[in-house]
């Protein structure tokens, strides 16, 4: 009865985003006709991942060629690697009757709402202190300092885009500070569920079916 959307999750490194996103796609509620968004990425696979399951890995020619065809939705570099978002994989899930789940920097979504703005939704999420951030990012796995400074300033990039992207047409929806798991979960499950319903996304000829037999 309704357009579908992608649910946009951004933050900083430790807010908590994949972790979310898989909590998301297990929920019972939430988890029918929601699909996890694979990127494409020209960086070299680790070894727990799959290709077409984690990214789609392609190689730097691979990846340039797709952009001057038009491939992508999205793209950028990041540490010198190019990630993007094809619209063969959004279209794709919108065909099946599914949302879009995307874990995606700032600057990747804001791109996305350029090219779908009434298709895209962005959630950014953030520790609720330096301390909590800090915390996260060292439990995840060993790093130097070096690696360390990489991630924290890759973070400060990530809520100056907050702050400029809040001053202009192209904003983020929501900002959802993840100092619980659990509150976290329910907050962004509301989002989801409250944007399923939007008025604007159901499509006018359902919605004259469904009130013509009230008047």
């Amino acid at each position: 009865m309704r357009d579908n959307f992608m649910l946009c999750l951004v933050g900083p490194a430790g807010s908590g985003k994949t972790t979310l996103s898989k909590l998301l796609l297990e929920d019972s509620q939430c988890g029918n006709n929601l699909e996890l968004s694979v990127s494409s990425t020209t960086r070299s696979p680790r070894p727990d991942e799959v290709d077409g399951t984690s990214y789609f890995f392609l190689s730097q020619e691979e990846f340039q060629a797709k952009i001057e065809k038009g491939a992508f939705y999205e793209w950028e570099t990041v540490h010198g690697n190019y990630y993007g978002t094809s619209r063969e994989a959004v279209e794709g899930c919108f065909s099946r009757g599914n949302d879009l789940l995307l874990d995606i920097d700032i600057k990747g979504a804001l791109n996305l709402k350029r090219a779908l703005i009434d298709k895209t939704v962005i959630v950014f999420l953030s520790p609720p202190d330096k301390r909590v951030q800090v915390e996260r990012i060292r439990s995840r796995a060993p790093m130097d300092e070096i690696e360390l400074q990489r991630r924290f300033e890759t973070a400060k990039n990530e809520y100056r885009a907050l702050i400029e992207g809040a001053r202009g047409r192209l904003v983020v929806d929501y900002l959802v500070i993840n100092d619980s798991l659990n509150s976290s979960l329910a907050a962004v499950k509301s989002i989801l569920m409250a944007e399923r319903n939007r008025l604007d996304r159901i499509r006018s000829e359902e919605l004259n079916t469904f009130l013509g037999s009230f008047l």
